[in-house]
């Protein structure tokens, strides 16, 4: 969780030793001097993301059947993975609903296609009594005792190569993994539509295709003519909670969007092409194409 990360790390630490972390939460993440490698043995980066969660209706995750994870997960709480510490993790505050749930620690990279992962939890990983006169219980990577993808070895998380798709990143989640807490309140800084590292991308652009809002970055949208027609391919960030919109024009001023001017020709889980319905021809010499984002209500 950047500096963040860091800095919530000592927090809790003190908090456990004085005992004055209250509320049935759960403090949950891995250690000072812990380690994390992918399957091939290369140290983890910021595109990594933690999960604190557990599964519905009974469902019991496996190696073999993570193709349905996604769909049975339910979020908790979420945390960036910092390169200079090596540090994930946060403290959740009980939303009062989850009390007696299997947790699991979910870990994956969201911009890899290869699905690295890691699944964790601990015989005693259940969801506490929300109570705010109970102490947060204790969720961390050095006493979790099943892992059902990747492993442990020592200190060192090692993840491994699954199928399926992540759980849906929030756009809550999102704020939270890249701003501190003076950042998220500062709306000049975390607002969706701000733009804090000054490269004419909005948060909620940098969110929908997978960018990082504190350092300069673009967005390539490549466009081709296919049977005298523009179609447009750009690529997003894997299951997030964003809704997208082609849009063609004419003169970079009036755009249009909807059925009867653009479609959506295919959509993958990091991409999206779509066709402008507008042919290009002497009439119609100039046409233009980007995707338009909104938070997914």
């Amino acid at each position: 969780m950047r500096k963040r990360s860091q800095l919530r790390r000592f927090v809790l630490i003190t908090a456990l030793l004085t005992g004055s972390c209250l509320g049935g939460g759960v403090n949950w993440g891995n250690e000072l001097g812990s380690s994390a490698v992918s399957s091939q043995g290369v140290p983890l980066d910021g595109s990594w993301t933690f999960f604190l969660g557990y599964f519905e209706g009974g469902f019991t995750p496996t190696a073999s059947n993570s193709e349905q994870w996604a769909s049975q997960w339910r979020t908790l709480d979420a945390s960036g993975y910092s390169t200079s510490s090596g540090l994930f993790g946060s403290a959740w505050d009980h939303d009062g609903v989850s009390s007696g749930r299997k947790g699991y620690i979910w870990g994956l990279n969201r911009s890899s296609p290869a699905n690295e992962w890691v699944l964790y939890t601990a015989a005693s990983w259940v969801v506490p009594i929300n109570n705010p006169l109970n102490p947060n219980s204790n969720w961390f990577t050095a006493d979790a005792d099943t892992f059902v993808v990747g492993s442990l070895v020592g200190s060192q998380l090692q993840t491994a190569s699954e199928e399926g798709e992540p759980p849906v990143l929030r756009g809550e989640e999102w704020l939270e993994i890249h701003f501190d807490d003076s950042q998220r309140a500062d709306p000049a800084i975390s607002g969706w539509d701000a733009d804090p590292d000054s490269d004419n991308l909005s948060n909620l652009e940098e969110f929908a295709f997978g960018a990082d809002p504190l350092a300069s970055d673009t967005v390539c949208v490549e466009v081709e003519s296919v049977e005298g027609f523009l179609q447009f391919r750009c690529l997003r960030a894997r299951a997030v909670a964003v809704l997208y919109h082609g849009q063609v024009s004419s003169d970079l001023v009036a755009w249009d969007e909807g059925g009867s001017f653009v479609t959506l020709e295919s959509a993958s889980p990091d991409a999206l092409v779509y066709r402008d319905l507008t042919p290009i021809t002497s009439a119609n010499p100039a046409r233009f194409g980007r995707v338009r984002v909104e938070l997914q209500p």
